[in-house]
């Protein structure tokens, strides 16, 4: 059923990209790998975030990763709205789910953006891009959304803003990792 899902998630990527079968084996380097939040990063959200939300990051639960690149707005590219939606829509259905945001450019402006848009997320400043070289993750839209599991490693990969079937695959996935508590 695991290996049913990661290759409907996929599939779905691929045809939102329209990148073909670069963008399978993309999916397939990324599913599995483990991404690692290092302790500068981690101690970046305690100069924006009061409440210390970035403990989320190193918390053994599933959790979204989305990974924000200096080449637009970093704001625009947060989707703030639509997380919103989805992240009432989980903590009704299957509880809290951790977002994390990891924005390379201009955090400043993104922490704001999540505090007036009443977003429940965590913003975490990659002002060097390290993150995006220690995890050895591609600097492209497409494949900057993650599903971590307990132990922070890709199960999906794609955003959902914007796609219905996605999101409904991140919803089965968590619901798939909830009962192995939180590990894929």
């Amino acid at each position: 059923m695991k290996r049913v899902v990661l290759w409907i998630g996929a599939m779905l990527v691929c045809a939102g990209c329209g990148s073909g079968r670069q963008g399978d084996g993309m999916v397939q380097r990324l599913v599995g790998q483990k991404i690692v939040f290092s302790d500068s990063l981690l101690a970046s959200a305690g100069l924006w975030m009061s409440d210390s939300l970035w403990s989320q990051a190193v918390a053994a639960v599933p959790k979204i990763l989305v990974c924000v690149t200096a080449q637009e707005c970093n704001v625009c590219q947060m989707h703030i709205p639509q997380w919103n939606i989805y992240m009432r829509e989980l903590k009704r259905w299957q509880g809290e789910i951790p977002l994390i945001f990891v924005v390379a450019e201009r955090p400043e402006q993104a922490i704001p953006a999540v505090r007036n848009g009443h977003c429940p997320a965590t913003v975490l400043a990659d002002p060097g891009s390290g993150f995006w070289e220690a995890n050895n993750l591609p600097v492209h839209p497409v494949f900057n959304t993650f599903l971590l599991d307990g132990d922070n490693r890709i199960v999906l990969v794609g955003s959902p803003i914007g796609n219905a079937a996605m999101w409904k695959l991140y919803r089965s996935a968590i619901d798939s990792l909830r009962a192995d508590n939180g590990r894929g």
